[in-house]
C-alpha cells in the first residue's frame, strides 16, 4: 500500500512540475507573433481561444 501512495504522490509531482513548465515556456499566438518584424494585421488576428477576431469598424474582408 505504501508504494502505491508514494507512486501517485510522485505522479502528482511530476505533473504539477509539467504544468508549470508548460506555462512558463508555451506562448499564445497573440504574444508570439506580435514582436519584431512578424506582426500579424487585422486580418489575422485571433483571440485567446484560436477564433478569428472580427475586422475593425469600416473595413471589409
Amino acid at each position: 500500500m505504501r508504494v502505491f501512495i508514494l507512486s501517485v504522490v510522485a505522479a502528482a509531482i511530476v505533473a504539477g512540475g509539467a504544468y508549470v513548465g508548460l506555462q512558463r515556456v508555451q506562448e499564445s499566438t497573440a504574444d508570439a507573433y506580435t514582436t519584431g518584424s512578424a506582426r500579424l494585421d487585422w486580418q489575422e488576428e485571433s483571440n485567446f481561444y484560436g477564433r478569428e477576431v472580427p475586422p475593425p469598424p469600416g473595413q471589409t474582408n
